[in-house]
């Protein structure tokens, strides 16, 4: 259960806007532009492929946009694994890089080496949402204790300042949400999963997520669910 929790979970917020503009200016780069504007993935993915033959002086920048619309946009994870690591011999110090690459190592059953590369694009960045990923190995790992010790780290510390990142709000389009309030609704998701009953404690966790995120449309999904399905309150 925790290891597709653990994929999908990246898969939905892991990589930013896949907007990287090349520099050079020609009929490739408008058809990337406007695709990309478009939402028209399949097509961008293919002027990103022509401007990585045509456009060396930014190849960097391509192959780093490329490997994120493999592995968020279309889904095709074979290909951004075949992509991954040419794109890294370019950019070895990208952080969203390193954890795609840490997400085909942990995929693989090379659970160390992921949890490396999560923490070394942690302390590269200084962002959460990585540290957030090496503790979800734990999670996948059955080692939930050692999840929550490092989730419960972000959450409740009153250094942690907002992040926000990117998840899919409905089936076309995505929406920016605090990691907190991503933090909490994964608690509710986590008692569903260990078939707890405890609807009070979803809901507050839900609401908690909803104090940060107030639109925060999956968390409002969940708890209209969540009340519905809940027994009337007795008199």
């Amino acid at each position: 259960m925790f290891r597709r929790f653990f994929l999908v979970l990246v898969v939905l917020f892991l990589l930013g806007s896949c907007k990287n503009s090349p520099k050079n200016d020609n009929s490739w780069k408008e058809v990337y532009k406007n695709a990309y504007t478009n939402h028209d993935y399949n097509t961008a993915v293919v002027a990103l492929n022509h401007l990585i033959i045509t456009d060396s002086a930014n190849i960097k920048v391509h192959y780093d946009s490329l490997v994120n619309y493999y592995f968020k946009r279309l889904n095709n994870y074979s290909a951004a694994k075949k992509t991954i690591d040419k794109a890294m011999d370019l950019n070895p110090e990208n952080a969203k890089l390193m954890a795609i690459k840490g997400v085909f190592l942990a995929e693989d059953g090379k659970v160390d080496e992921a949890r490396e590369i999560y923490q070394k694009a942690f302390k590269q960045s200084g962002e959460n949402k990585y540290l957030y990923m090496y503790a979800a190995t734990y999670a996948t790992s059955n080692n939930l204790p050692e999840y929550l010790r490092i989730v419960n780290g972000i959450l409740y510390n009153s250094a942690t300042k907002p992040e926000l990142v990117e998840v899919p709000a409905d089936e076309e389009t995505f929406q920016m949400v605090d990691l907190r309030a991503i933090l909490y609704t994964d608690r509710v998701n986590i008692l569903a999963g260990s078939g707890s009953k405890d609807g009070a404690a979803m809901l507050s966790y839900l609401d908690s997520a909803l104090m940060i995120s107030p639109d925060y449309k999956q968390a409002l999904l969940m708890k209209n669910k969540l009340i519905s399905g809940m027994p009337a309150p007795r008199n």
